[in-house]
């Protein structure tokens, strides 16, 4: 088991950090799940993005499969393959689990790798709605299953922050007035517009719209983020998981 330490990033305006949106997909709804999916895009919405499906190697619970339409299912060669009923077709692209997640891992190096050749002190910063609620332990703990430890997560520089937390502290300052803080009533409440939720990468470019290019962008600093940021072993000891 990983020992996890408290260790939240002290605020800079002036340090270096990039900002990236982070989404899963999973196969269900607790700290345990495996992913199907996983989406990251850069916050400016164009320099980087990135997604992968993985095969998981556990079932899709049918809460999951209800919500982001992804099943297991064995094909015709007697193959087990994941499948989107929602698109109506098998994701093709999925790669075995390890595989999958060493290669988000060979991608974090390699933005975090940029990000520290321009200010070696600076930290890539993973941002997800609802991060803590599920997506930062679930691939802390599927990254360290495949050998990516806390400690070479922290070694690139790689922090997480939840951007529920920020978009909570704006509804009540009177910075944001949307009843509900999901991704969809958020969406529609800035844009007047649906998007297609619930796929990986469409909802990290919808985190992306409704924190860098809407309405209330100009309210978020980059020390609010900062102020958000943990590192992953501030996010262990924070929900009290064991790697």
């Amino acid at each position: 088991m990983a020992a996890c330490t408290s260790q939240c990033l002290p605020l800079d305006p002036s340090r270096g950090d990039r900002f990236f949106l982070l989404d899963l997909e999973t196969t269900g709804l607790g700290f345990t799940a495996d992913i199907c999916q996983i989406g990251v895009v850069s916050c400016d919405g164009a320099s980087h993005a990135w997604s992968q499906y993985v095969l998981p190697p556990s079932q899709v619970q049918p809460l999951a499969t209800a919500v982001n339409g992804l099943e297991l299912v064995v094909d015709s060669s007697g193959s087990t393959v994941l499948h989107s009923f929602k698109k109506g077709l098998t994701i093709t692209d999925a790669l075995p689990y390890k595989e999958g997640l060493l290669k988000f891992y060979q991608f974090l190096k390699e933005i975090a790798g940029q990000t520290r050749r321009v200010d070696p002190t600076a930290y890539t910063i993973l941002i997800s709605h609802n991060g803590m609620g599920l997506d930062f332990p679930v691939l802390l703990r599927a990254l360290s299953k495949c050998g990516v430890t806390l400690q070479l997560l922290e070694e690139i520089g790689v922090a997480f922050a939840d951007s529920l937390k920020l978009l909570r502290k704006m509804r009540q300052s009177g910075d944001l007035s949307a009843h509900s803080l999901s991704m969809e009533n958020l969406h529609f409440h800035l844009f007047q517009a649906d998007f297609p939720a619930h796929d990986a990468m469409e909802d990290a470019m919808a985190l992306q719209r409704v924190l860098f290019g809407s309405s209330i962008a100009s309210r978020i600093s980059r020390e609010d983020i900062q102020d958000l940021s943990q590192t992953p072993s501030s996010v262990c000891e924070a929900l009290r998981l064991s790697l």
